[in-house]
């Protein structure tokens, strides 16, 4: 045997190396038969790879969502907070300008006059319906001693929902001499 006959048979054996070495996208979609790359263990790699993936999808799309819905309740709450918000200030200012009206009234004014008295009001104030009920209560106060003059307590609720919300404002009127 000649030495170019086995430079041929060295060469073909690192050449069929070479091949046998590749990765599989290499061949364009054709497999070689009994080709160690292109056996079932890495068939079973790769599958595992994308399943994966797809699971690490799954997990962000369920932490997406869980924090979308935390978002979505404490929008409800703010909401809810806000309305609350704007009736109790609402309610304050009809509450204080009721407690200012019957201060400057006259000491026996008939809304003056001890015992409970009523009347619905609309957020600007407008007795005769709306979404308040404003509510005040005056109670004549004597003293023991003759030094001190006769006083009515006046206390004024505003409520709305049924009562189940409501501000309250409380003061005392003397009578001027």
């Amino acid at each position: 045997m000649s030495l170019r006959g086995a430079e041929r048979r060295s060469n073909l054996k690192d050449t069929a190396y070479k091949i046998a070495t590749l990765p599989s996208y290499y061949f364009q979609g054709q497999a070689l038969q009994g080709h160690a790359m292109s056996g079932p263990a890495e068939d079973r790699q790769s599958r595992r790879q994308e399943g994966w993936t797809l699971i690490e999808v799954l997990v962000a799309v369920v932490i997406l969502t869980v924090g979308l819905l935390a978002v979505g309740t404490m929008q409800i709450s703010a909401i809810r907070g806000n309305f609350m918000g704007g009736n109790t200030s609402i309610a304050l200012t009809l509450a204080s300008q009721k407690m200012e009206d019957l201060i400057n009234r006259d000491y026996n004014d008939p809304d003056l006059n001890a015992g409970t008295h009523q009347e619905q009001v609309s957020d600007s104030g407008v007795a005769g319906g709306g979404f308040y009920q404003r509510t005040w209560v005056v109670t004549d106060s004597s003293t023991l001693s003759g030094d001190w003059p006769t006083m009515k307590q006046i206390v004024i609720r505003v409520s709305w929902q049924n009562d189940s919300h409501g501000v309250t404002l409380r003061s005392m009127r003397r009578e001027h001499e």
